[in-house]
This record gives C-alpha cells, sequence and structure tokens, in this order.
C-alpha cells in the first residue's frame, strides 16, 4: 500500500511530495502517461538547495534518476516530458524509479505492487527475459 503514515516524519514527507508548489507551475506534472520501469527500487540521492533538478518520467534515460535528453530522440517517439524539481532544502530525496508513481518525481511505494515486482524492467533482474547470445559461425 503506498504511502503508510506509520510517524510523524512520514506524515510531514507525504505532505512535501504530495503538496509540491512545481505543481502548480509545470504543466509536465499534468502528464496521464507513465513511463516504463526502469528499476523497481526507489533511488536516494541528496539535493542541494536553490539548484533544480529533471526527473526522467519516460524511464529511458541513461542517467538515472535524472533526465538526460533521451525523450528527444524521434527514433523513440516518446511523448513524456521531464519533471522539474526546485530543491528548497538540501537533504535526501528518494525519486521514484519505477516512473509509475503517482507523487512524481518521488517514490510513493508503488514499486512494492505485484505487477511491477513480476513485471519487466529496464534494470535486468530475475524476472527480465534472458539474454540471448548467438555463435557467429564463419564461412
Amino acid at each position: 500500500k503506498p504511502f503508510e503514515d506509520l510517524d510523524e516524519n512520514a506524515k510531514k514527507t507525504r505532505k512535501d511530495i504530495t503538496e509540491l508548489e512545481e505543481k502548480k507551475i509545470y504543466p509536465e506534472y499534468n502528464q496521464t502517461k507513465v513511463g516504463i520501469v526502469y528499476d523497481k527500487k526507489p533511488f536516494k540521492y541528496h539535493c542541494l538547495e536553490g539548484k533544480a533538478y529533471f526527473w526522467c518520467s519516460c524511464g529511458y534515460s541513461h542517467k538515472q534518476p535524472f533526465c538526460d535528453g533521451t525523450h528527444k530522440d524521434p527514433h523513440l517517439k516518446i511523448d513524456l516530458k521531464p519533471l522539474r524539481f526546485d530543491c528548497k532544502e538540501s537533504k535526501e530525496y528518494w525519486f521514484c524509479n519505477c516512473k509509475q508513481t503517482k507523487h512524481a518525481p518521488f517514490c510513493d511505494g508503488t514499486h512494492r505492487q505485484e505487477k511491477i515486482q513480476l513485471g519487466p524492467s529496464i534494470i535486468r533482474d530475475h524476472n527480465s527475459p534472458p539474454l540471448v547470445i548467438e555463435k557467429i559461425k564463419k564461412k
């Protein structure tokens, strides 16, 4: 179950990530699609006050959990745009890496759902399809 308010810290964290001012400013927060699952666990990152961070919402970035511009590749046909997060307090934040969160860019525990844990992801795990390596026959 996403968000379990076990203590006051959990309640404060929930409020911090659900009441972002950015949601009122940046239209990217209103995207209706979600990206592909990059990883099945969140990513902890120490953000610095006054700095802007761009969270990858599509799941294709090679600099996860942040955007590297991969969504701009016309061959991939990605409609999703990165979300800007303006850090107001220097501390560690848990960024969503499954890209299914309802409180982007932060983890809300959605990755714990069975369909995500048992489904495919960019980061290979025991649920990923096997790699197929074929030997090339010499003529």
